[in-house]
């Protein structure tokens, strides 16, 4: 008896905000509640025609709106057990297709509801999984006829094991894509056109031209990776540096083709054994705290590599602590914190975590970059100390500091000692990011 009461009242507080005739107008959240409430307690009274009148004109205000999907679903879902329970079907059959329209992934609890009623939403959800696969084929063989179905080139391939009448199409997508190779060959685009016949081919395995033109590509590849292996040489034998770097970074494009990779690594080796030289002149300097002369081997070191990671490791063993003070007695002067240029300093760092500038600096950064000059301490542990920083801010400066504080490096090992490092390190703030 009380639950009859519940949804007798019910029932009374939505006809008291019953909406007027005409186009059904936007349901607030508590009137949706209230009637999806009204409509369960209908339901389980087995008063399944009056649940449905009240979802019916529900569910047809919240077709007149976007989003609440949870209300939406919830109203099909009451509709469907319904329909269910006058024994028809069909119409429950109608309501979870709709359901799984609104939301594949919408999954009912088989603790909460009869076999009969989880069969037939399986039955919904399998259909409507069916027929948007269908729909994904159709846009497919639509774009494979189009001249532009080398712009799908990913979604054509994925779909064609989920679509086999699709293989009927791919030999002329394969022709497209060998068009656009043909036409990159022609300029002279080879990566660009060996990625076009490789597409191709993926289509059509049997693709002769496509083939064809594949092996022409590797074949120019592999004699323009010899001719650049060969100038990269003579332009580093005779110390042109710079033109030596051009010839590497040509070279390095072409990696990952048959052949090129092995070059690719002659080069660094010999970068790295060029080195040496100047890390032997960099530690006699530092025996004679020779400055300038230090300086001088670390550019020249640095210009010599067309990229920092070829020889970072070498890099970072350019440092040199100053001379301790003579001390009288037997115990050895305690050794101070090697002096790093910041480049090499930043080679080992770990962890970085970006300043965020205070609001009250948005209208200085928006009209130029602030720079901000952090002299830190990088303990034998890697954390980090800030001794101070300069800045035209002080709010920024102190976000910086903050920052900057929370940074993790690896440790710095000079002369197979762990020691600690001081450096300047130069933070440029901009308002679309730090550098």
């Amino acid at each position: 008896m009380a639950r009859y009461t519940l949804a007798f009242f019910l029932m009374i507080s939505v006809e008291r905000t019953a909406w007027p005739a005409g186009a059904p107008r936007l349901a607030p959240q508590n009137e949706v509640r209230d009637t999806l409430a009204t409509a369960s307690a209908l339901y389980y009274e087995a008063k399944f025609k009056e649940s449905i009148d009240l979802l019916l004109h529900l569910d047809e205000v919240l077709g007149r709106q976007s989003g609440s999907l949870r209300e939406k679903t919830g109203v099909k879902l009451q509709l469907a057990l319904a329909y269910m329970g006058l024994n028809d079907a069909a119409r429950a059959r109608s309501r979870f297709d709709e359901l799984y329209a609104l939301d594949p992934d919408y999954s009912l609890d088989a603790k909460q509801y009869a076999p009969k009623v989880l069969t037939l939403a399986e039955e919904a959800k399998a259909e409507q999984i069916r027929m948007r696969t269908v729909r994904l084929c159709d846009d497919t063989r639509k774009q494979l006829e189009s001249e532009n179905a080398a712009a799908f080139a990913d979604q054509i391939l994925s779909m064609t094991s989920k679509c086999p009448d699709l293989r009927i199409f791919a030999s002329k997508a394969a022709d497209l894509f060998y068009k656009k190779g043909l036409e990159a060959y022609k300029r002279d685009e080879l990566s660009s056109a060996m990625k076009q016949f490789s597409s191709a081919l993926k289509l059509d395995p049997d693709h002769e031209l496509a083939a064809q033109y594949t092996e022409l590509i590797r074949q120019k590849l592999r004699v323009s990776a010899d001719r650049l292996f060969v100038e990269w040489r003579r332009e580093f034998d005779v110390q042109d540096f710079a033109a030596a770097a051009s010839a590497y970074r040509q070279l390095q494009s072409l990696n990952g083709e048959s052949g090129v990779a092995s070059l690719v690594d002659q080069t660094r080796s010999e970068y790295r054994k060029a080195l040496s030289p100047f890390v032997e002149s960099w530690s006699r300097a530092c025996g004679a705290a020779d400055t300038a002369a230090m300086e001088n081997a670390r550019k020249q070191a640095t210009e010599l590599l067309p990229e920092l990671s070829i020889g970072e490791d070498i890099l970072t063993q350019m440092t040199c602590a100053p001379k301790a003070a003579a001390k009288a007695g037997p115990e050895p002067a305690p050794k101070g914190c090697v002096q790093m240029d910041f480049q090499l300093a930043m080679v080992r760092l770990k962890t970085r975590v970006d300043p965020v500038p205070p609001p009250a600096a948005y209208n200085l950064l928006r009209r130029s970059s602030l720079t901000v000059r952090v002299k830190t301490r990088i303990e034998e542990t890697g954390s980090v100390t800030v001794n101070q920083t300069q800045g035209e801010n002080a709010a920024v400066n102190e976000a910086v500091r903050s920052a900057v504080q929370r940074w993790k490096f690896s440790p710095a090992i000079v002369h197979d000692e762990i020691r600690c490092v001081e450096t300047e390190i130069p933070i440029v703030i901009r308002l679309d990011g730090t550098r």
